[in-house]
C-alpha cells in the first residue's frame, strides 16, 4: 500500500496513471514534432557555412 492509500494494481491506481500517461505521450509527440522545425540562428549559420557572406547591417 503507497502512503496515499492506493493498493499496488489497483483500478485506482491505474486510472490515477492516466493523466501521468496522457502528458507524457503528448509532450514527447510535441518535442518530437518541435524538433523538426529549423531554427533561424541555425539557418542562418548553415547559409554562412555554405559560402554565403553573412549580412552585415552595421557596415554600410
Amino acid at each position: 500500500m503507497y502512503a496515499s492509500g492506493l493498493v499496488a494494481g489497483s483500478a485506482a491506481q491505474a486510472l490515477a496513471t492516466i493523466p501521468e500517461f496522457l502528458w507524457e505521450l503528448s509532450l514527447g509527440i510535441y518535442l518530437v514534432a518541435k524538433g523538426f522545425r529549423p531554427s533561424p540562428i541555425l539557418a542562418e549559420a548553415g547559409s554562412r557555412s555554405r559560402g554565403q557572406p553573412a549580412s552585415t547591417d552595421a557596415a554600410t
